[in-house]
């Protein structure tokens, strides 16, 4: 995908989305900040250009800030207040989150991908990293999921392949 962007002169910026502070979030209040911050440390080292936890109040996203030493992303209202946090794109010009929405067609073009919704692409690495037998729990911390509820209904989807499997496999245990 970056890729792609790159040759189109696109600028991407993956933006990883933690759901520790989510209203739904099954954390008790006083871990979901050491949370956010164990999920951003993760998606830095793994490669993100920042991270973006939203409903994260202003005492919880200036730890993170400080704790992560990444950018991070709170181009959303916070609750009671805001912060003055600015995340530069590669060019160094403020970020815009709708650039990749507004070149995708162009990107999944050039990347081989038809008529794929950027979106898609979340559900899809849920669903092939399930396959190659990831166990959910790992999925979970790699999508950003704060209840793993969230990643097996919802984002996880079974093949064909695997739907039939499991009926011929039903259909011999019935002899």
């Amino acid at each position: 995908m970056r890729a792609a962007a790159d040759r189109l002169r696109v600028p991407l910026v993956i933006n990883a989305r933690i759901d520790s502070f989510f209203p739904t979030s099954p954390l008790p209040e006083n871990q979901k900040r050491a949370d956010a911050i164990s999920r951003a440390e993760a998606y830095w080292s793994a490669g993100a250009d920042c991270v973006f936890p939203p409903g994260t109040g202003p005492d919880d996203l200036r730890a993170i800030v400080a704790e992560v030493g990444a950018p991070v992303n709170a181009g959303l209202p916070l609750k009671r207040g805001s912060l003055d946090v600015s995340i530069p794109s590669r060019r160094g010009t403020p970020m815009e989150p709708d650039n990749l929405r507004r070149s995708w067609a162009e990107i999944r073009t050039a990347a081989g991908l038809g008529a794929v919704r950027l979106h898609d692409l979340r559900h899809t690495c849920v669903s092939l990293l399930l396959d190659l037998g990831v166990p959910p729990h790992i999925v979970r911390e790699i999508v950003g999921h704060s209840d793993i509820e969230v990643t097996m209904t919802i984002y996880a989807h079974a093949s064909l392949g695997d739907k039939r499997a499991a009926l011929g496999r039903l259909g011999d245990a019935l002899g």
